[in-house]
């Protein structure tokens, strides 16, 4: 009976925390196939918000359905579509950046609308072009018709014990402060950035997403994050109410 009350409390850890890794594998997996199905969209409708987001639920519909019949399907359709208006979902692009659509570079002003032009890659010119501002970087306009994003999802961890135990070491560490530096450089608001050292252990930056998943009330979620990359089928547009990093 001792022997049994000292393994016992290790054998309960390792089987919930065996449990609830599985499930966050799946969906990680589930994760890295609705980025590609948001760069797919995204590169079909000139990387528009919405196409991006409309690739995410479609995506992650099916961990979140949990029977047969459309009336499913629907109902986990507008559980993602929740998520990502609960700010637990976010797109960001990382290319192309918003210097690349300066006109000078490789961006067109219609009138209407800042774009890049799509068609006829393989016969322009493919000379090095950068912009003025801070962190611009040169590239071609082939490299600006290549789409790359970043989804972040904040999920929430379902096995008891073990889900509190796993955010709170994420926790771990002195509260980040957007003044500190770090390998990412500048936090931004809503930006998932690399932790950084603060002394006594590791902790997300200040107004991060990750920092905002974990302190989520109840504190159960884990922030995942999955890239995608899509080469262009459309003239991308500027859709300046989107979140760059």
């Amino acid at each position: 009976m001792t022997e049994y009350m000292i393994v016992f409390p290790v054998m309960l850890v390792l089987i919930f925390g065996t449990l609830q890794i599985a499930l966050l594998y799946q969906a990680k997996i589930q994760l890295n196939y609705a980025a590609f199905e948001s760069a797919r969209s995204g590169s079909l409708n000139n990387a528009q918000h919405w196409a991006l987001q409309a690739g995410v639920v479609r995506g992650l519909a099916p961990i979140h359905t949990h029977g047969q019949g459309r009336n499913w399907l629907r109902w986990a359709r507008s559980t993602v579509w929740d998520l990502i208006e609960a700010d637990l979902i976010e797109i960001e692009i990382i290319n192309p950046t918003p210097d690349m659509f300066e006109e000078g570079v490789h961006g067109i002003d219609d009138g209407d609308n800042l774009y890049i032009p799509n068609d006829n890659l393989m016969y322009r010119d493919a000379t090095p072009r950068g912009g003025a501002g801070l962190g611009a970087t040169e590239s071609t306009i082939q490299d600006a018709n290549l789409l790359k994003i970043r989804v972040l999802y904040c999920v929430e961890m379902h096995v008891p014990f073990v889900n509190r135990m796993i955010n709170a070491l994420l926790r771990l560490g002195a509260p980040a402060t957007p003044s500190g530096t770090g390998p990412s450089g500048t936090v931004g608001t809503g930006q998932l950035m690399a932790w950084r050292s603060t002394g006594v252990g590791f902790a997300a930056p200040a107004g991060s997403f990750e920092q905002t998943c974990l302190a989520r009330s109840p504190q159960h979620h884990i922030p995942i994050m999955s890239e995608a990359i899509f080469r262009m089928q459309s003239d991308p547009i500027l859709d300046l109410p989107l979140d760059v990093p």
